[in-house]
Order: structure tokens, then sequence, then C-alpha cells
């Protein structure tokens, strides 16, 4: 059931639906905007602002405003020159995200947010913009800030379930008179206190031990008799209260995060009820036949499913070679542009030539810096390979290159590769999944009984599913087989383990170095700050059919990296007696930088936006064209799953620690709250428009990653609590008596010499704490961690510890067999399932309100993104749609590749000329072109109600 506050929204739409009277400016500037449109809009913009009292500014462009002034800062200040208070307006009304003024809309309903361009619209505050709200920016945003929330909330009870341990820890009773406080005096130092760190140790003699048995320099020397003395904890820090107030933090978080995914799935079906879109009325066919290229006849077989027929069909084509080489012939050309003088006729083949041999021989006259040579050999190249920083020369001949190819492709047959139907009503598209969702059986068999034969396509069983958001259907990849994802998919995943490997040696080898620490953790910065780009250009092997899925692979990519970068490589190859030293490079110490790091450091990085704030303040400024102004005022880019990774990095980090570290709960939830608001920031003000992506990365979260957390915090709390105290010393049934004294003239491991008093009479000897083997003790591992596995002749566990290890151990094979049977198993019975029936069922209730009836539903509209572009470019001819369904707003022939290069049967030329191809190449193009194949860019057809076509006509 709804609440009462999403009511009048719903009875708002309704009442929308049935006034209508907003459809008709659909039809209304044909082509979009151009750019003196957009000069004129940006110039009653900034009268708009100037003479409202409500309409805001950003703090930053109010102080560029004073700033302009200043020839330092804007050097080109004159009428002629490009403007950059137009461009400063520009990226507040067309790149930043907006809202509709409304005085009609109720107290507390969010407002619908605005088209770029669109007028009467405000900023979306910072701090008074709710999380509900951020649903408009896709499901999977919403879901993310309202996890930081709760995350938030949980870690704090979290933590003040464990205050007894941070009590505890921090008292004299665990570590002696002076405790923590003794050690931990620096203010960085001292928010180490109430951890496990123990300064209560002693040297003891242990005369069959060796230096290499300890593997801490600071817990080993030798008496000038060569006696081995090595250092002893006297704390007592894993005993049953302890280990059992941890434990109390686990069942908590277990009940919680249980708690969190079944609200979050509640939370994403209101999200969808409350956010009606496209993917509610329409459905993609799989497997379409490969010559069902007529969108009639799609549309007349989907009309038997609802009363009020279909609305949209798309057919998307397997074109991607021409797609891809019309897209990146336009990028080159594009950049030609900006090394050559303005005005240049780049379609006239002769002139463009002679201009990029005048623009090549003035470039190879300039003198030129040793920086720029130092470029030129080493990174340049390699840049270059991938089409980046071309010189004009280069751009030139790889235009000239691809023109022919695009002509060749022109020739070619393309086959139908996917079918989008958009219905009127979302119960036509429910009607349609329910009675052609086919069990996975009848799908293999190709068994044509299990459906009527009315659902049939041309002796074809289609394979249908609903699909997502419009501006996340990948479209060059739409034709990836499976079998050819799947072997991209195990390529980079095992590029992505072996950079992990290859991190772990790194760092360990940096660390054995000379300069140990200092040079360890310069490495693991280095990796934690380059391994995301690396992933990033995996991904360009692998073919996603849309963006949720891309997300989801970059997600558990990087996730995976920064798990074990973080948390496990550091661990991993320290020392076993470092565990709980006071040392800086001693791992609770090791961990208390890195989550300082993660609060302070991270989000200054992260809201400075270094490159895109040298490009608004540095570059912008001294641009020849408004328009190449315009382009460093386009935002940054994000992506939402490497926000994922941070926050599940900082999960998974304060449960593999906790332990050692109680107070990391408090650590955690100031760094979840410092997300939530540095995150706002940089989405309302700094990150570019971005598809809206659907809950799936969400969903990889909570139903893997999340549990897979928890499943980790009890098994590596049984080891914390099973080897403890970390020192490799225990006590044998016959120890050698008379070791207590003073001893002058001991050889500490690391070459210094000083004096010990040993106040223990008895010998020890060495014995194997360590249950989880490293790479200084060599690979293995002792499952559970249960008392059993102390040698029989040498135990160091107490009797209260050597109960909670049992508890613990138990506890985490509990937790192992449950995460792999609710995470898996549920996967395993649904995959089942599937195979035996049509398990089919909306997750949602039916609306009841028309497709045409609202306001900016997009429709599935074949586009390609290219970065540092403002808009998309289309792939398609979109003459006979409505303008609304494109999902921007600007000059669409401009902005459309198929005009391009003309080919023959091409319906018309683009109505701006600055895109087009030469006369020459036209001439060629259509003399090369014998006979039609089909068509050669996906098609798109609007059918819209009859009532729709009357409202446009009134308004022609």
């Amino acid at each position: 059931m709804k609440d009462e506050k999403d009511k009048p929204k719903l009875r708002n739409r309704k009442k929308l639906q049935n006034e209508k009277s907003h459809i008709s400016q659909r039809f209304v500037s044909r082509g979009g905007l151009s750019d003196d449109e957009i000069k004129e809009r940006m110039s009653q913009y900034r009268h708009a602002e100037d003479t409202s009292t409500v309409m805001h500014k950003t703090l930053t462009r109010r102080l560029v405003s004073k700033l302009r002034n200043y020839a330092w800062y804007y050097p080109q200040q004159s009428e002629d020159n490009p403007s950059l208070k137009d461009a400063w307006c520009y990226y507040e009304h067309m790149t930043l995200p907006r809202y509709r003024e409304d005085e009609t809309r109720v107290a507390g309903q969010a407002p619908e947010r605005a088209l770029p361009g669109e007028s009467n619209t405000e900023l979306y505050g910072v701090w008074s913009t709710p999380t509900h709200w951020l649903k408009d920016f896709g499901i999977g945003v919403g879901l993310y800030f309202t996890t930081l929330k709760l995350m938030a909330v949980i870690f704090f009870l979290a933590g003040c379930i464990s205050i007894p341990n941070i009590m505890f820890y921090a008292s004299d009773e665990y570590s002696g008179p002076g405790g923590q406080d003794s050690v931990l005096q620096s203010p960085v130092m001292s928010l180490a206190r109430g951890t496990m760190i123990c300064t209560k140790r002693e040297f003891v003699a242990c005369p069959t031990c060796t230096e290499s048995q300890l593997g801490n320099v600071f817990d080993f020397a030798k008496t000038p008799d060569n006696t081995p003395l090595v250092l002893r904890t006297l704390c007592e820090g894993a005993e049953l209260t302890q280990g059992m107030v941890n434990w109390a933090s686990f069942i908590f978080m277990v009940i919680a995060f249980a708690l969190i995914a079944l609200y979050q799935s509640q939370i994403e079906i209101r999200f969808n009820e409350d956010q009606v879109t496209v993917t509610d009325y329409s459905i993609v066919v799989e497997n379409p036949p490969p010559d069902a290229t007529d969108p009639d006849v799609w549309r007349d077989f989907f009309e038997q499913f609802s009363e009020k027929g279909v609305t949209v069909v798309t057919i998307a084509l397997n074109n991607e070679a021409l797609v891809r080489s019309l897209a990146f012939r336009r990028h080159f050309r594009n950049n030609l542009r900006y090394h050559l003088p303005p005005g240049t006729n780049i379609d006239n083949n002769e002139i463009l030539k002679k201009a990029v041999e005048k623009a090549t021989e003035a470039r190879k006259q300039k003198k030129k810096t040793c920086f720029g040579l130092l470029c030129n050999c080493t990174l340049l190249p390699i840049l270059r390979i991938f089409g980046l920083f071309l010189k004009e020369d280069q751009l030139y001949e790889r235009v000239q290159k691809l023109t022919p190819q695009i002509q060749e492709l022109q020739t070619k047959k393309y086959s139908a590769t996917k079918v989008f139907v958009t219905f009127e009503t979302e119960a036509g598209q429910r009607n349609a999944l329910t009675a052609l969702t086919l069990s996975k059986w009848d799908s293999w068999s190709n068994n044509k009984n299990s459906v009527g034969p009315s659902s049939i396509f041309q002796d074809t069983l289609l394979k249908i599913q609903e699909p997502t958001e419009p501006d996340a259907v990948r479209w060059l990849d739409l034709s990836a087989t499976t079998k050819a994802k799947i072997i991209q998919r195990i390529i980079t995943l095992a590029i992505t383990i072996g950079l992990v490997i290859a991190s772990g040696f790194s760092i360990n080898a940096a660390r054995n170095s000379s300069l140990g620490v200092t040079l360890s953790s310069i490495v693991l910065t280095l990796f934690n700050l380059i391994i995301p780009f690396i992933v990033k250009l995996l991904l360009l092997i692998e073919k996603h059919t849309t963006e949720g899925g891309r997300q989801a692979s970059l997600y558990y990519k990087i996730a995976l990296f920064r798990w074990v970068n973080t948390a496990i490589i550091p661990i991993f190859i320290s020392s076993f007696t470092s565990w709980i030293g006071n040392d800086s490079r001693d791992i609770i110490i090791t961990i208390n930088s890195v989550l300082l790091s993660e609060l302070l450091l991270s989000p200054t990085l992260r809201l400075l936006d270094i490159i895109t704030t040298y490009r608004k303040h540095y570059l912008a400024p001294r641009e020849k064209t408004q328009r190449n102004m315009n382009s460093h005022f386009n935002g940054t880019h994000y992506n939402l799953a490497e926000r994922y990774t941070d926050l599940t990095k900082v999960i998974f980090l304060c449960f593999f620690y906790s332990p050692l570290f109680p107070s990391i709960y408090f650590y955690c939830t100031a760094i979840f709250i410092q997300q939530y608001w540095s995150d706002k920031i940089s989405l309302l003000r700094i990150w570019g428009h971005q598809p809206l992506i659907g809950p799936q990365v969400s969903r990889f979260s909570r139903r893997f990653l999340l549990p897979l957390a928890l499943t980790a915090f009890a098994i590596v709390a049984s080891y914390f609590y099973a080897s403890f105290p970390y020192d490799n010393i225990c006590d044998p049934f016959e120890p050698e008596p008379g070791f207590a004294g003073k001893y002058n003239d001991v050889t500490f491991a690391n070459g210094t010499m000083g004096s010990i008093t040993v106040t223990n009479d008895d010998s020890v000897v060495f014995c194997q704490q360590e249950l989880v083997g490293s790479l200084d003790t060599g690979l293995f591992i002792k499952f559970p961690a249960l008392p059993i596995f102390q040698p029989s002749d040498a135990e160091w566990m107490t009797d209260s510890q050597s109960t909670l290890t049992t508890v613990y151990g138990w506890t985490s094979v509990a937790a192992l067999a449950l995460f792999v049977g609710i995470v898996f198993g549920g996967s395993i019975f649904l995959a089942f399932q599937s195979v035996c029936k049509n398990i089919y069922e909306p997750s949602t209730r039916d609306q009841m309100i028309d497709f045409s009836g609202i306001q900016d539903m997009f429709g599935y509209v074949p586009q390609v993104k290219f970065g540092g572009y403002a808009y998309p470019w289309l792939c398609c001819d979109i003459d006979d749609i409505a303008e609304d369904l494109v999902g921007w707003n600007a000059d669409y022939d401009e902005n459309n590749l198929i005009y391009d290069v003309p080919y023959k049967g091409m319906k018309r030329r683009a109505r701006t000329g600055d895109d087009s191809a030469s006369a020459e190449v036209e001439e060629q193009a259509t003399s090369s072109l014998e006979g039609e194949k089909g068509p050669i860019f996906s098609i798109v057809k609007h059918y819209p109600p009859e009532w729709y076509k009357k409202n446009a006509q009134k308004s022609d």
C-alpha cells in the first residue's frame, strides 16, 4: 500500500493523463536547439536570474562573476570573444540537475526533474533536497544514498554495542599502568586508543627460538652467550567477555543487514511505483527473426495483448561496425576543427588538406619545451594508440581512412538483433510477458506447443523480457553472443586477479626493501589509484547490453581489488607478531591511517575534482569559440559502481578489523556520513548527466557482497581470537629455570645493542599460533579456527579464550553455510524452477496511466554516447517520432550520425551542413552503392493514439 504522501503525486499524474494538453508541445521546434538557440536561451536565463528573487546561482558561479574581471583569470574580455558568463549559465542550466517549479506541488512531494535547457526550473538544493527525491536520478542512485544513511545508523549502533570493549582495551586493566596513553600520544595515534594495542609486554628466555620464527625484528634479541630473548605479550584481550561483545555486534549486523535487504527490496518497489518509466510499458525481444525489420509487422503482432495497442516499436540492427566507424569519424573531424583556424571548411577536401598541411608546418616550427619532448617520447605514443592526443595530420589520415570503410559498410545487409516494443498501457506489457515468457526447457527445445498459435511470430518462439531504461541501453553491444560475453568476462576477471596478485607481491617486495613501510605504503596507494582506471580499460573488452550490467561488472572487479588491497594484503604480508603492536608499521596503526585517509583525504580530492576544475577555470576562459568553451562544462563522469565499491570497501574493512579495533564502527559511521554528503554535493554540483542506472548494482551488493562481508566478519574474527596473543610463545610442560636477571650488551635483531631485565625465571618455547599462513610462514589454513589446532605440548589459549574460540569457530562454519545456502541456493532454486515453468510475476502495481499521457516519457531511440560531448549521437531516423521520446533537447540533425556520409536510399540531407559530407564524398558514396539491401540504420516508429494526433494538429 502506498504512503499517504505518495497519493497526491498519483492523482496529479491521472489529472495529467486526462488533460493531455502538454503533449502538443512535443512537436514544437522540430530539430531541437541549435548553437544560436542555446545562446539565446542562455541570455534569457541570465536575464531571469538577474530579475528573480527565487532563482539561485551556485556559490562558484558567484565567485567567477568577480574573477572574470581580472585578465589573469579571463584574458579575452571582449564582445567578439566567447562569453564565460554564457558558459557558466550553460553549466547550471544544461549540465547540473534542475527541477520544474510547480506551484501546485503538494508540500513534501518530490518535484519533477527538468530536462537540460528547460525553462522555469530551479537547481536542486544540496542541503534541502531529501533523499527520496534522488530516485529521479535513477533507482540505483536513490538506493545508494538510502544505503549510506542506513549504514551510518547501524554502524553507530554497532559501535555503541562495542563500547565495553573500547573501554576495556583503553584501561589499565588490559595494558597495565599508563596503558595505551603512554605510547599513543600524538593526535593521530591517539585515535587508536581503545583498540587491542598491547603495551604490557616483557622479554623472556627462549633457548630454542630462532629469529626467523618470530618475524618481527623488535621482538628478538640475543645475550652475549647467544641465549635468545623474545618479547612476550602479557595482555589478556581475547577472553570470553570481550569476544561475546564482538559476537553480539556480529549478530546485530546479521539482523540489521537482513532487515536492510528486505527494506531495500520494498524501497525498490516503491521507487518503481513512484517513478513510472518506459520500462513499465515495454518489452524487448531477444531473438527476432533476422529479416523482421518492418515495425508495422511487430506492431500488428503485439497489439493482441493490449486494448489500446502499441505506441512505439524500435528495431535494433547488427550495424555496430558501421555506427562505431561513423562515431569515430565524427570525433576525429571535431578534434580536427580544434587544430585548424576558425571557419575552415572541413567538408571541402582540397581546402581541408591545405589547412592541415599549413597547421602541421606551423606546429613543427614551434619551439618545443623539454616537457613536451619528454611526453612525445614516452606517454603520447601510448595514448595515441587509443586515439588520444592525435595531431592534425594524424586526425586527417584517420578521417580519410574511415570514409571509404564507412562507404563499404553502407553496402552490407544488416539483420534485426533486438526489438523494443512499447505498449500504451502497463497491462499490455504484463499480458505480453505472461503469455510469451517461456520456461527454459520450452525455450531450449523450441516447444511451440507451450504457447497458443497466435503467440508464435513468423514461426519463431520469441524470448522476451522487461528491458532496462532507454538511456542505459548500450546500442553498440546488442549483437554480442552469450559465448563471446562469457569468454570476455573470464579473460578480464583473470587479468583482475593477476593484478591483485601483482599488487600483493609488489607491496611485499617494497616492504622488504631498505625503505620498508614507507615504500610499501606508497606502492599500495599507487595501486589503489591506478587499478580502477585499468579495470575501466579492461571493460572495453567486455560487451554489455545494458549500462547496469556494465556497472555491475565494474563493481565486482574494483571491489575485489579494493577489498584485497586495502584489508587483506596488509595483514597477509605483515609479521604475525606485529598485529597488536604500537609501532607505526604495525597493523592497527596502519589501519588507523587508512581510515583517516578515507575520512579526510578521499572526499577532499573528490570535491576538489582537480581535472574538471582545471578545465573550467583555466582552459575554458582561454577558448576561442563558444562551443569549445561550453565543452569544458559538461560535468565530471561518474560511475555508480565505483561509488558502491568505496561503500563496500569501508564495510569490509570495518568487519575485518573490528575484533582488533572495536572503535572502528564509529570511524565507519563518520565515513558513511562524509560519503553521503560529499557524493550528494558531487551529484548536484559537480557530476555530469549519466544514464538512469537501475537497481542492478544495489541488488548485487545486498544479495552477494554484503552477505560475503558478514561471512568474512565471522571467519576472520574467529582467527583473530584464536591466535591471540600473537607472540608465538608458549609455556612448556617442563620449563628450564634460571633465566631471571639483567642482561647487558644484548644484541637486537636490527643490529642495535642495549640491556634487558628478565623477570620470568622459566624458559618458554616457540609455538605456531598462526592458523592461516602468510608469505613469511608459507600458505596454509586450518578451518574452522578451533582450540583443537593447538599443539598438544604447547597450548597458548586460556580456558576462557578456548570457550570463545569454540563459539566463534562454529559460528564461522554456520555463517559460511548460510552464505552458500542463501546466496547460491536461492539462485539455484530459481534456475531449476525457471527450467520447468514460466516464473514471471509483476513486481509493482499497475498505475493505470497511459504511456502517451505522461510528460517526459522517453523511448528506445538508438544513440551512441561518446566521451567529452554534451549530447549523445543519434544513429536512426527520428523524423516521424515525437521529440520527447529522444530524451534530450538539442539540434537533432547536427547530433545524428546517419547524415555524416550520404548513401543511396537516404531520405534527406541534414538541415545543418556542419557535419554533412562534402559534395565529392556524396558523389563517391552514391556511385559506389549498387541496389538496396534493406535498412542500414536501426528503425524507430511511433504510433501515437488518436487524441494525441489531434492535440498535435491543434498545436500546429
